[in-house]
């Protein structure tokens, strides 16, 4: 295993004493907005219209939380027209129309996509349609073109104004600087929306006379491309799937960024994705005929994320394709194998059931070969019925983590194994270690209020002043703060503000001159 691959939940951070979580991709969003916007302009003779009306239809597949369906803009004076729409969701589509003179109509898909490091997703674009309006005698018009290689915050601007008498063009790029050349090049400072303007200057009967268009330049932060691929099971294509993908950011972690269907053509799709690396998964659902034999398969064609390829995501691409890997198989029989797969449980009197859904757990013989997979259900619950008698492993494939084999042993006298109990465990020096050697105390008190909102307050007994290591993991042993904490001698008050936490089950652990001790509590709203 790469040991600096690891899963992330969130970063927490230290505000005059008040531990506070700064939420991650799998923190959950309250609310984002998609902004809108875009300029409507006449193709014939390239002036701004104004009065103008825009529409936006919502997809009707996806909630978005305020407002119809349809949405009427109208433009203003410089044909610009925005608007603000906010949304729980984390992924949809607008479809942004106009009509011109004659009702015909264009219109564009705009897709969106929410991830932690945003809160609102800018959609622009512009209409260039036919409107009977008398342009002036000088119409400044002009377009930019976006450098496909190289430095992405380059453009062209070419001027496109019709006449045969202009004497000088002065632009304006928003960002402070200008230029007098008619088609110049400009390097913007960063991301942002840039107005830029064109004024032209001509003689017009032996009169100077200008005109000025504005424009709006966007320079996304972060760019978002398409990307998909068909899965294949032999020749065939493979439907009845599912596809995950995962997103491993700067710091390594690997997160669960979106799950699509595969479509009766085994084809998947993700859209609106920021750059960056990622791996692709896809599998089986268990209405599938190839289910048990077909292995879930990652990009790259292997079945443990280990091998897998990682996708360099900086363009839209629509072949990454997955060729299942089919099991081995196994012999069928009077055995049977089931149980149960869970996140790590710690502490003693916990009463909280704790199952991991959608566990790929894979069979292997004792020669290392994977023979057929299932996944876990909602209770964590697996099953493998009707085996033949022999040894087996049974090994949980988690993204991201690495995970120890389950020997299994079917014998004519115990045919039926329904005991086995699956513990995921971290698989990587930050999570939840072995602490057997330390010395363990309950010098942590049981944390309150349990289940928890906003904030949960956990009591600290120490003998004296001393020095506390705090710890939080999640259930998958994911270390997600760490820090240092002065203790007074007597009680002590460990305050966790819990609003940024996802709904779940985590453990609090301090160590203290050696002597560990473990807390559990819940985050519930």
């Amino acid at each position: 295993m790469r040991e600096n691959i690891r899963l992330a939940l969130g970063t927490m951070m230290v505000l005059t004493g008040i531990i506070t979580l700064q939420p991650n991709l799998q923190a959950q969003v309250t609310e984002n907005y998609i902004v809108v916007s875009g300029q409507v302009t006449n193709n014939e003779y390239g002036n701004a219209i104004k009065n103008h009306s825009v529409f936006f239809l919502k997809d009707s597949t996806v909630t978005i939380d305020s407002g119809p369906l349809l949405t009427e803009i109208v433009t203003d004076d410089e044909g610009f027209y925005y608007d603000t729409i906010p949304t729980r969701t984390s992924k949809g589509s607008l479809l942004i129309y106009t009509d011109d003179y004659f009702g015909i109509t264009s219109d564009t898909l705009k897709y969106y996509r929410f991830v932690t490091y945003t809160s609102s997703n800018y959609i622009i674009t512009d209409f260039n349609i036919f409107m009977p309006v008398q342009a002036e005698l000088l119409q400044s018009r002009f377009t930019q073109q976006q450098k496909k290689n190289g430095n992405p915050y380059r453009f062209r601007f070419i001027d496109q104004t019709e006449h045969d008498q202009i004497t000088s063009w002065y632009w304006t790029f928003g960002d402070g600087t200008t230029s007098d050349v008619q088609h110049p090049d400009h390097t913007f400072p960063g991301p942002g929306m840039y107005k830029v303007r064109l004024t032209t200057t001509a003689m017009i009967e032996n009169v100077k006379q200008s005109s000025t268009v504005l424009r709006v330049v966007y320079i996304a932060d972060r760019s978002f491309f398409h990307m998909g691929g068909h899965a294949y099971a032999g020749y065939f294509p493979a439907n009845n799937c599912i596809a995950y993908l995962y997103y491993i950011d700067t710091n390594q972690y690997v997160i669960p960024v979106d799950t699509v269907s595969v479509d009766t053509l085994g084809y998947y799709s993700f859209l609106q994705v920021p750059s960056g690396n990622y791996y692709i998964k896809v599998q089986p659902k268990k209405t599938s005929d190839l289910y048990g034999s077909m292995l879930p398969t990652y990009y790259g064609n292997a079945i443990f994320w280990e091998d897998a390829s990682q996708i360099v995501h900086d363009k839209t691409y629509w072949g990454y394709h997955v060729y299942f890997v089919e099991g081995v198989g196994i012999n069928s029989g009077n055995g049977n194998i089931s149980g149960n797969v869970k996140y790590i449980e710690i502490s003693e009197g916990n009463d909280f059931d704790l199952p991991a859904q959608g566990i790929d757990i894979y069979v292997l013989d004792e020669a290392n070969q994977t023979l057929v997979s299932h996944y876990s259900d909602q209770a964590g619950a697996f099953e493998f019925p009707d085996v033949a008698l022999g040894t087996y492993w049974l090994f949980p494939e988690v993204t991201g983590l690495n995970q120890k084999k389950v020997r299994v042993e079917v014998t004519v006298d115990e045919p039926d194994v329904s005991d086995i109990e699956i513990i995921l465990t971290p698989g990587n020096i930050d999570g939840i270690g072995d602490a057997e050697h330390f010395v363990q105390e309950n010098f942590l008190g049981l944390p309150y209020p349990n289940p928890a909102t906003d904030w949960v307050n956990t009591p600290i007994e120490s003998n004296g002043f001393s020095v506390a290591a705090i710890e939080i993991f999640d259930l998958q042993g994911r270390k997600i703060f760490s820090r240092q904490l002065q203790l007074q001698s007597g009680a002590n008050t460990l305050s966790l503000k819990t609003s940024g936490l996802k709904c779940g089950t985590y453990i609090v652990r301090a160590s203290v001159n050696g002597t560990v001790s473990e807390r559990q509590f819940i985050v519930s709203r």
